[in-house]
């Protein structure tokens, strides 16, 4: 396994974990309260802290590991890892620009903001996910 395959795994992880702690704060409000009184900001970032952080541990963590990072030329990747990352990166760009289209179509409808703040956060979550499993399938030849 290469060591941008493990990065790709890394962040996976570390994505849904954050994704789902979040949600696990956000969801039991809806319905609950008032939309305009659910707490969704500060979550939101801790979300998104929690994703950097656990990715950053996980990449020293693989750096510290792996010895063949720690070789005199210092690549990590080849030309198969670039150009699975561009495909998987082109994919997961087409699903935020459909997330991002969908949140210019709920601002038109003047939604209300929570939902368009959800929209991008989780669909810009999601959509990293379409890119990540992209990539790892193509990994294993799968795509």
């Amino acid at each position: 396994m290469s060591f941008m395959e493990k990065i790709n795994l890394a962040a996976l992880a570390g994505g849904v974990l954050a994704l789902g702690w979040y949600l696990v704060r956000v969801v039991p409000q809806i319905g609950e309260v008032p939309l305009d009184e659910i707490v969704w900001k500060w979550p939101m970032a801790i979300a998104m802290g929690i994703f950097i952080v656990l990715l950053v541990i996980s990449a020293v963590r693989m750096a510290i590991s792996d010895p063949s990072v720690r070789t005199a030329d210092g690549i990590i990747d080849d030309e198969r890892d670039r150009d699975i990352e561009r495909r998987g990166d082109a994919w997961g760009g087409h699903a935020m620009h459909a997330v991002g289209f969908a949140a210019l179509v709920m601002l038109v409808l003047d939604v209300h903001s929570f939902w368009i703040a959800q929209t991008l956060f989780v669909g810009g979550m999601l959509a990293g996910v379409v890119s990540i499993g992209v990539k790892l399938f193509a990994y294993r030849g799968e795509v």
